[in-house]
């Protein structure tokens, strides 16, 4: 048989006047973390609100309207190097921000004051403490906010009432805060509540059918479902889903699916399962509740990432024979089910960064057989649709950041990809099409930037995608970027790494030339599957690779510098 020696390069990403990656400022300056965790931001008046730190302030909170000049502290409301932005981290919460009425409210921590509720116009002078809720040094902590109706609903520390809900309204202009009553809740489960701006799934706030629910926790009956309709006196207990005596149901995942079912989780007597809330059709403004499916009839199902997909509901739970798997529900009991064992038996795949996509939902999940998280897989709600990607497009970039949310951009999806040869997470684009994820390129064929572990998000102002990364020196710290991209696909471009492969197919040996001498550079090289194979440090001109233990078959080859990157296609026989 004749065989034709060809070089196949694959596509990469990223074009010199379509795609370009700018640091829009450097916050503290050199290798200082200018943004730690860049979680949540938020856009108010055509300006990006985040939280960052300048090596000298502490960490507060800055805006930006994309340019260096234009990207400043709001203000030092904890003058010096005392920080003003919560330690989230600590405790497990993160207030977060939300415009209501013209104003964008925060939390933030002042000299004398504690954490108390503020708000601002945007300028410096327009910047105030609303008021001081745990009077003294002691913190009220404002946090889960949530807009209803004329009001922005909260919780915060009481110095008589301990943690309880808070309403405020504006009055000829000011804030007008106001209890809704002495519910007496001193439970550690509400300190990780979620807030809810933009309109996330998976909360434990929301606004249903024109009623404002939440869980609360009540002495006598544990943490249940509560309605509100902004007033004391409507404020009270909706469904018991545990009646033991203090026995809790755990409500928890209130999430809206078309638009009159309100999907929720909750433990009762008959396990942990998905419930549904719909409109009584006997008794106006009363609700129905329907067990939709018990999942773990023994302990918790530990349910997180809900994802709305059309008119579907997705979600990740904890089943004692198949472990934690991705599920969906169409709002009906039969419609309720595992999409996939993906990790067989009880093993955990643990679905995570649901996100939508060229018609379907793209998860990452945790490879058991492997030990690794963020390996990156596809569902259309069926288990034969259900799929591991590197199965379905060519890129080698089959793991992403397993804790960041990925962000569709200009018909794109944008992840932060895993290098299994660096180590790291880089910046990376897909399009829908087979070739899968590309990484982002400067114009000289580097790659674009570094992605931080941690929290951190993606968000579009103005036409550009803004998040938080590192130049690929070594000693840059985490700072504001952003991306523009008026193309309207992934450009092909020439790369600034000089290689090539031979023999092509090969035997016993395949040869590396380059111009990588002396440069850091690497070699991954994974089979038709997208399995890795090997991994080589190219340090010379010439590499000379022994290939005989290779099983005959196709393989692509991924070249790495500082330089660019090259990718290969080469047949072993």
């Amino acid at each position: 048989m004749k065989t034709r020696s060809t070089l196949f390069m694959l596509t990469i990403c990223a074009s010199m006047q379509a795609q370009q990656v700018t640091l829009v400022k450097d916050i503290w300056p050199g290798n200082g973390q200018g943004i730690g965790m860049f979680h949540k931001p938020y856009i108010y008046n055509d300006r990006l609100y985040f939280s960052a730190n300048d090596g000298q302030n502490g960490e507060e909170y800055w805006s930006s309207d994309g340019t260096d000049a234009g990207t400043v502290m709001l203000k030092d409301i904890h003058e010096g190097s005392a920080h003003a932005v919560p330690d989230y981290t600590q405790y497990g919460r993160y207030p977060g921000l939300m415009e209501f009425d013209g104003y964008l409210y925060f939390t933030a921590d002042s000299d004398g004051f504690g954490e108390e509720l503020w708000r601002t116009d945007g300028a410096a002078s327009g910047t105030e403490q609303c008021e001081d809720i745990n009077t003294g040094a002691e913190s009220g902590s404002p946090t889960f906010f949530h807009v209803y109706k004329d009001m922005m609903f909260f919780t915060a520390y009481h110095p008589e009432y301990q943690r309880e809900p808070f309403v405020l309204r504006h009055s000829g202009g000011e804030p007008d805060i106001s209890g809704l009553g002495d519910l007496y809740t001193t439970n550690s489960v509400l300190s990780t509540m979620w807030n809810t701006y933009n309109n996330e799934a998976g909360t434990r706030v929301i606004t249903f059918m024109d009623t404002l629910i939440f869980r609360w926790y009540h002495t006598d009956h544990g943490l249940e479902t509560w309605i509100t309709n902004g007033t004391a006196g409507a404020t009270q207990e909706l469904f018991d889903h545990n009646p033991l005596p203090v026995a809790s149901g755990l409500p928890d995942n209130y999430t809206v699916l078309q638009d009159s079912i309100l999907c929720f989780t909750a433990s009762t007597s008959e396990g942990s399962g998905l419930w549904k809330m719909t409109p009584s059709t006997t008794f106006e403004n009363e609700f129905e509740l329907t067990l939709l499916q018990v999942i773990n009839a023994d302990a918790s199902a530990d349910f997180s990432n809900f994802h709305i997909h059309g008119d579907r509901l997705f979600f990740s739970a904890d089943n004692p024979d198949y472990g934690q798997e991705l599920w969906v529900s169409d709002g009906t009991t039969e419609g309720t089910y595992m999409v996939k064992d993906i990790m067989p038996g009880n093993n955990h795949s643990d679905p995570r960064n649901l996100v939508s996509f060229n018609g379907h939902v793209y998860f990452t999940v945790y490879d058991s057989n492997l030990d690794e998280y963020g390996h990156i897989w596809r569902t259309d709600g069926t288990e034969a649709g259900t799929v591991r990607c590197s199965d379905v497009w060519t890129s080698n970039i089959n793991r992403s950041m397993h804790g960041m949310k990925w962000q569709e951009y200009n018909g794109k999806l944008y992840i932060a990809g895993y290098h299994t040869g660096l180590g790291d997470h880089y910046l990376c684009a897909f399009d829908g099409t087979s070739a899968g994820p590309q990484w982002i390129q400067t114009e000289g064929g580097s790659l674009a930037v570094k992605m931080p572990a941690g929290l951190n998000s993606f968000i579009e102002m103005d036409d550009a995608l803004y998040f938080a990364a590192s130049s690929l020196s070594d000693d840059a710290g985490v700072e504001l970027y952003k991306l523009t991209d008026t193309s309207s696909s992934i450009a092909t471009i020439s790369n600034g790494i000089e290689a090539n492969v031979y023999p092509n197919p090969a035997t016993d040996v395949l040869t590396v030339q380059s111009n990588l001498l002396g440069k850091k550079a690497v070699l991954t090289v994974y089979d038709y599957s997208g399995k890795l194979v090997d991994t080589i440090f190219i340090t010379q001109n010439t590499t000379r690779i022994n290939t005989s233990n290779w099983p005959l078959g196709i393989y692509s080859l991924q070249l790495i510098s500082e330089d660019g990157l090259k990718n290969f296609k080469v047949v072993k026989q």
